[in-house]
């Protein structure tokens, strides 16, 4: 790594700790873990990565040049979100629904995961529900970053009030009396009094109807933080030093999975993004003006298809009473412990440690002092 680099450490203090405390890596972590959710992801995952079966470095079908190891690494984050945002939801008299929001979806599924929301609170398919986002006539919210998004404007959706306020008079009860569900508002102690949710649009004075909602603090909750794990296994060659990731095991929480698709997605890039911290990218900085002078694809690696490995996702969901959906975000959770994984799986593979990242067929060969 030349001058002005940016440097950065691979995870495998505990590792070396436990090898020296003669204690399986897992185990050590058991022991000094105190999040019970993190305890439940930790037993799960060894048991979806068969951790106990995977164990040895040496596979002697393996050619005498290649080197195969695990590890796994847990993280955590914080991903609460804030206080702020507001979204306006529209009905329109035809039956169709809106919901409108400042902020941005930059890949992770804000769109969606919107939508989703205010179909669920209308009692309405996604097909009637459309997301608009990002424009600035829009109320406020918070920039996408941060893992913050979902948890920040989810709780902001609302308009069933509105809808309640006429539909009373059709069904003879009061708005605290209904709710809605598979497209009708109904009486919630007696279902058999019930009124489709497009006949209610229909009695809209107007064009359209909206209410806007905004995101309060935070309740107290059951849980402020989450938890995550991941299992990797490696593929060395030690002539050569080229490192593979074959396959990572993830077991990670964020409160209520709205959507396990693009959740799941999102631990998928995570894992991606771990592996190109550990095995491919290396900023390069001119110690004189702070410049990159690596900026371009040519210079600056990433992984590509080849380099993904088999990726295998689990969530656990937990309640956490933080706000009225339970939502906490999923970004950097997922990309928190790959690269220590890897990391640990590496010294594992080869038996010492490659202390700086990224782990290149260099600082490999150097370490089992081959060059």
């Amino acid at each position: 790594m030349g001058p002005g680099a940016v440097r950065a450490r691979t995870c495998n203090g505990r590792d070396e700790l436990a090898h020296k405390l003669k204690l399986d890596r897992l185990e050590f972590r058991r022991r000094n873990n105190t999040d019970p959710v993190r305890a439940a992801e930790f037993d799960l995952g060894a048991r979806r990565f068969g951790w106990a079966e995977r164990r040895p470095a040496v596979n002697t079908n393996l050619p005498a040049y290649i080197r195969r190891g695990v590890g796994v690494a847990s993280g955590g984050w914080r991903s609460l979100g804030a206080a702020g945002p507001e979204a306006i939801m529209v009905a329109r008299r035809d039956g169709r629904f809106e919901v409108r929001i400042g902020s941005q979806d930059i890949g992770t599924g804000t769109r969606t995961m919107l939508t989703m929301i205010a179909a669920e609170e209308l009692g309405m398919p996604l097909d009637a529900v459309t997301a608009q986002i990002g424009d600035t006539q829009f109320p406020f919210s918070l920039p996408s970053g941060g893992s913050a998004t979902s948890p920040s404007d989810s709780p902001a959706v609302h308009l069933k009030r509105r809808l309640f306020r006429i539909a009373a008079p059709m069904l003879g009860a009061q708005p605290d009396d209904l709710e809605a569900r598979d497209g009708t508002i109904r009486v919630r102690f007696d279902p058999a009094r019930t009124v489709l949710m497009t006949e209610v649009c229909g009695r809209i004075a107007g064009d359209s109807i909206s209410a806007t909602g905004e995101r309060v603090p935070n309740y107290q909750g059951f849980r402020h933080d989450q938890a995550g794990c991941q299992f990797a296994e490696v593929e060395i060659d030690i002539e050569t030093g080229v490192v593979r990731v074959l396959r990572v095991v993830a077991v990670h929480d964020a409160g209520l999975i709205i959507d396990p698709m693009t959740a799941r997605s999102q631990v998928n890039g995570g894992v991606i993004m771990g592996v190109g911290f550990a095995l491919f990218e290396d900023r390069r900085l001119d110690p004189q003006t702070g410049l990159m002078v690596n900026p371009t694809m040519d210079d600056y690696k990433l992984p590509g298809p080849l380099d993904t490995p088999e990726i295998d996702v689990t969530f656990v969901e937990v309640a956490n009473g933080i706000t009225n959906t339970g939502v906490i975000g999923l970004g950097e959770a997922a990309h928190v412990c790959s690269t220590a994984a890897i990391g640990c799986a590496v010294y594992n593979a080869i038996g010492v440690p490659v202390r700086d990242l990224p782990i290149t067929p260099d600082r490999v060969l150097a370490a089992l002092g081959r060059i």
